[in-house]
């Protein structure tokens, strides 16, 4: 019986391409473990170089199933074309390579740039990176989902065209305005980017965003009036504005959004009056506001509504302060 023959290798003794291209060969999960065993360790597993050798492995044929960037790991299901380009990949990706000077020639050359949909979270490897603007050279990007990401939306988040769903929600470090360049994908069925710091005006162009089904606004730090341009997302069923710092009288043009199922406007600084047609189809949700004058009748053939916390309003005797649906 021929006994097995365990051969250790010094890796400390290898030059550091030979080190990278060893490296590279681990998923990157596994391989960020030996980053503290060694300065030098934790200097190559930082670089770019190390980044575009992870980046060249997409290219190889046997790769199908698995994706792993960096420190997240990654599972993707893809189907290949005679050409071998991958038409969907669902993955958890690290945003590090992304972040490297040169990233964005490594992304259009490799097979990510195929890349459809995008799931990732911070972890104790990578806590709260921004949002790289080589990920915007993904343009066949159908889903965004990020956490855990800082600083500001970048403007060429616009450049991702064939967005259909954006989720950035929940990530308090995320500040700044919303981009106006946001307002450029067409595409967009589904923004929620609730429970962020982003502060500034609701940007006007927000009313191009025609195929929009859901709109999550809400626990930021928004100001101004309500653009009166959301009345143009006619195909909108969720509306979801409150505890922000929006200010001014609610748009008559809400009114003409008839697929809305709910309307959440509360703890903002909303004045009045009411328009009549608000609540034809939707609940609306004012609690906690500034808006003053009479209830107008027309309230009694809403779906729901909430007027509660809105001490300067006026209800005739047969009209409740509060209706569920």
């Amino acid at each position: 019986m021929i006994s097995t023959i365990k051969i250790c290798i010094n890796l400390s003794e290898l030059p550091d391409e030979l080190l990278i291209q060893v490296f590279s060969w681990i998923t990157p999960i596994t391989v960020f473990v030996y980053r503290p065993l060694s300065h030098r360790f934790k200097r190559i597993l930082e670089t770019q170089h190390f980044a575009t050798c992870c980046l060249a492995r997409l290219h190889e044929a046997d790769f199908r199933t698995k994706l792993e960037l960096m420190d997240s790991e990654s599972e993707s299901d893809s189907d290949d074309d005679d050409d071998g380009s991958i038409e969907d990949i669902d993955q958890e990706l690290n945003l590090f390579p992304f972040m490297l000077p040169g990233c964005i020639c490594n992304v259009e050359d490799s097979r990510l740039k195929n890349c459809r949909q995008v799931y990732w979270s911070s972890t104790y490897l990578s806590p709260y990176a921004p949002i790289p603007v080589a990920l915007c050279s993904l343009s066949s990007l159908v889903c965004l989902v990020l956490r855990g990401i800082r600083g500001e939306i970048p403007p060429e988040i616009g450049r991702l065209s064939s967005l259909k769903t954006m989720n950035l929600s929940e990530n308090f470090r995320l500040v700044g305005r919303i981009p106006v360049e946001l307002c450029l994908l067409k595409k967009l069925v589904f923004l929620d980017l609730n429970n962020c710091s982003l502060s500034g005006p609701i940007p006007d162009d927000i009313g191009n965003l025609a195929e929009l089904q859901e709109l999550h606004l809400n626990y930021n730090q928004l100001d101004g009036p309500i653009p009166s341009s959301l009345g143009k997302l006619l195909n909108l069923r969720w509306l979801n504005l409150r505890y922000n710092k929006l200010n001014g009288v609610l748009p008559a043009e809400l009114g003409l959004l008839s697929k809305l199922q709910r309307m959440k406007l509360q703890e903002n600084m909303l004045e009045g009056p009411i328009p009549p047609q608000l609540g034809k189809t939707a609940f609306v949700d004012l609690n906690s506001n500034q808006i003053i004058g009479d209830v107008p009748c027309e309230v009694t053939t809403w779906v729901g509504y909430d007027f509660s916390q809105n001490p300067r309003m006026v209800f005739p005797a047969d009209i409740p302060i509060r209706r569920e649906e």
